[in-house]
C-alpha cells in the first residue's frame, strides 16, 4: 500500500476521500466485495449482493445488529453505489476504483442533500 490519503470537497455537496494502492482495480475491488477480505480491515456483511440488499457490521461495532444497505449501482470493478438509513439518517456512499500503471485509487464519496450538511 502507498500511504497517500486525501480528502476534498467535490461539487457543492460531496466529500471525497481517496487512498492509493499498488495493484489492479480488480484486486482493490475484491478487498471490499469479498466477505473474507472485507472482514480483515472493515467488517462483515450478510445478505445477497445479487438482490441488492446486504447488512453491514463494522469490526468496531461488534454486537451491533448491523446497518441495512441497498446497492443502487454496481459496475465491477469501478463503481459501487449504496444507500443506508439508520436512525432516520440516510447515508449515500459511492466507492470508485481507477487504475493507472499498476496503481489503483479507491475513492469513497459521501453525498449530502445540501452544502450546509457537508
Amino acid at each position: 500500500m502507498i500511504h497517500h490519503t486525501t480528502g476534498r470537497l467535490r461539487g457543492d455537496n460531496e466529500i471525497a476521500v481517496a487512498r492509493t494502492f499498488r495493484g489492479t482495480a480488480d484486486d482493490v475491488w475484491q478487498s471490499f466485495t469479498d466477505p473474507a477480505r472485507l472482514s480483515r480491515w472493515y467488517g462483515t456483511y450478510t445478505g445477497d449482493c445479487a438482490d441488492g440488499r446486504v447488512t453491514v457490521v463494522m469490526t468496531a461495532e461488534e454486537g451491533h445488529e448491523g446497518t441495512p444497505f441497498h446497492i443502487v449501482r454496481c459496475e465491477r470493478p469501478h463503481v459501487l453505489e449504496a444507500r443506508a438509513e439508520e436512525a432516520g439518517v440516510e447515508w449515500r456512499l459511492t466507492l470508485e476504483v481507477t487504475e493507472h500503471d499498476g496503481i489503483s485509487t479507491l475513492t469513497l464519496v459521501q453525498a449530502f442533500d445540501s452544502p450546509d450538511e457537508v
